[in-house]
C-alpha cells in the first residue's frame, strides 16, 4: 500500500485524507449542530459528545504516524536495543541515516522510519471499516427488531405511534423469524424461501390480539 501511494502524484495523495476529513465534518455537522439533532439534548449531552469527539481526534492524531527523528535516534546508540541484525549489528536505516529504534521500519510513502509502522492502516482500514461496520450495524440491528416484531418499515414509522395501534400479525418472535428466514436448516443459504409466495397473499395472525 504504501508504494503504490509513493507513485501517485502529490495532490491525488491527498484524496483519501480529504475524503475522511470531509466524512468527520459532515457527520458532526448533520448531527451535533442540527437543530433536530444534538441542539435539541439537554447541555450535558452536548457536553458528552463533544468532549468524547475532541478526545477520537486527538487519539486519532498522536496514531497517525511517530516519525524517527535524529533526536530518537540518540536514545538507540547504547546497548539497549533488542531487536538486531543477524550479524549482531545495530539496525540502520540507509535512507534516512539514522539508527533504527525496535520495531522501527522506513515507510515509504511517508519517506521516512515510522515506529510500530501501521499508521496508514488506523486511518484507511480501521476508520473506514468502523464507520462502514457502524451503519451496517444499526441498519441490521433495526431490521433484525423489525423481524422479531413483524413489522414493516412502513408500518413501524407510520402506526406504531398511532392511539390504539395492535400489531395483529406478531405472533411470537419465533414465529415471526421463520416467517422471514424460513426452515432454520437452509436460513443462512442464498435461496428463496418455498413459504413466501404464500405469504405474499396471506399473513397468519395472533388471534389473541382480537380479544
Amino acid at each position: 500500500m504504501c508504494s503504490s501511494w509513493k507513485k501517485l502524484p502529490p495532490l491525488l495523495r491527498w484524496l483519501l485524507p480529504a475524503a475522511i476529513a470531509l466524512l468527520i465534518v459532515w457527520v458532526y455537522v448533520g448531527f451535533a449542530l442540527n437543530s433536530m439533532g444534538l441542539l435539541a439534548l439537554p447541555v450535558e449531552y452536548w457536553l458528552q459528545y463533544n468532549t468524547t469527539f475532541a478526545i477520537m481526534l486527538v487519539c486519532l492524531g498522536r496514531t497517525m504516524a511517530a516519525h524517527v527523528t535524529l533526536d530518537v535516534a540518540k536514545h538507540v546508540q547504547g546497548d539497549g536495543s533488542i531487536e538486531l541484525k543477524y550479524s549482531g549489528e545495530k539496525r540502520f536505516c540507509r535512507k534516512c541515516n539514522v539508527p533504527k529504534p525496535d520495531r522501527t521500519h522506513h515507510c515509504s510513502a511517508c519517506g521516512s522510519c515510522i515506529a510500530k509502522m501501521d499508521h496508514h492502516c488506523v486511518v484507511c482500514v480501521f476508520f473506514t471499516s468502523m464507520c462502514v461496520g457502524l451503519a451496517l450495524l444499526v441498519f441490521c440491528g433495526m431490521h433484525l427488531v423489525l423481524s422479531m416484531c413483524n413489522l414493516t418499515t412502513l408500518e413501524y414509522c407510520e402506526k406504531r405511534g398511532t392511539i390504539g395501534f395492535v400489531n395483529y400479525y406478531n405472533v411470537g418472535v419465533l414465529s415471526n423469524l421463520h416467517q422471514v428466514f424460513g426452515n432454520w436448516l437452509v436460513a443462512c443459504l442464498p435461496i428463496y424461501p418455498s413459504h413466501m409466495t404464500a405469504l405474499r397473499q396471506q399473513f397468519p395472525v395472533n388471534v389473541k390480539k382480537f380479544d
